[in-house]
């Protein structure tokens, strides 16, 4: 299935076009400093990156047959960005759209497949956490899937901490640089944590993701346009947008509730 796949809910751009899980092309432009400084301009390559990786896999966009967008948590102006750009597209092609959120992007390796399902964390903010817990579900062959056990969460690092000690028995997951803000913690629970590293292409996850669900779909003779309609698809948004706030020479930007 060429599936097209992209996510700009972090400070990165990442687009991917694919074809039965073969990479045709890709673009992760992380590394760019620029788009690290500017947000706004992370998204605004979106468009033109879609159609250069669309050129450059010798596709044009009626041949692809699903759209994949990356839902967040993130920045309210990149998550909003992609969720649009993926409806607008699916819409316009009239081909399925699959949203996938970044949190099962994190969890897809190594937490599904601990017992029940480790619980992943990603840092929000200097004060906060997003958390998630999904367990893996197999089929037949290859393939498998994930089903959520805690839909994701935005909370503090004290909350954190008080629901380690509560649950002995569930293993912890975090991304750096959150896993070295855990390192406060006592010996007993950095234990139950482990240290993964991010996801380098988040579109290219997301892909593999899609794929499996769409072609569950498509092996049980379901309509893909019906089963993944563009419009449940919503931003998951946890946090409230920033706000810049400027106290005579002093710029500061809080979060508003």
């Amino acid at each position: 299935m060429r599936l097209l796949s992209f996510d700009t809910s972090s400070q990165a751009l990442s687009v991917a076009v694919l074809d039965n899980g073969l990479v045709l092309a890709e673009a992760n432009l992380e590394s760019e400093s620029a788009l690290k400084s500017d947000r706004q301009q992370s998204v605004s390559l979106l468009l033109p990156t879609i159609d250069n990786l669309v050129r450059q896999a010798g596709l044009d966009k009626k041949d692809l047959q699903a759209i994949v967008a990356g839902l967040g948590p993130g920045g309210f102006t990149g998550v909003r960005v992609a969720v649009v750009t993926g409806r607008t597209l699916a819409q316009a092609l009239k081909l399925p759209l699959v949203g996938i959120n970044s949190l099962e992007v994190s969890s897809f390796g190594a937490p599904s497949r601990a017992c029940d399902g480790g619980a992943v964390i990603k840092e929000a903010s200097k004060t906060h956490f997003f958390v998630a817990q999904y367990r893996r579900v197999d089929f037949d062959g290859e393939l498998y899937d994930l089903e959520p056990v805690r839909k994701p969460v935005y909370i503090t690092a004290e909350q954190l901490e008080i629901e380690c000690r509560e649950q002995p028995s569930l293993l912890w997951y975090a991304e750096e640089p959150a896993a070295a803000r855990l390192g406060q913690w006592s010996e007993e629970l950095q234990k139950r944590v482990r240290t993964i590293a991010p996801v380098n292409n988040i579109a290219l996850c997301q892909a593999k993701i899609a794929n499996v669900r769409l072609s569950l779909k498509a092996l049980a003779g379901e309509d893909l346009l019906q089963s993944f309609p563009y419009q449940p698809v919503q931003p998951l948004y946890l946090r409230g947008a920033s706000v810049t706030l400027k106290k005579g020479d002093v710029i500061e930007r809080v979060e508003a509730h």
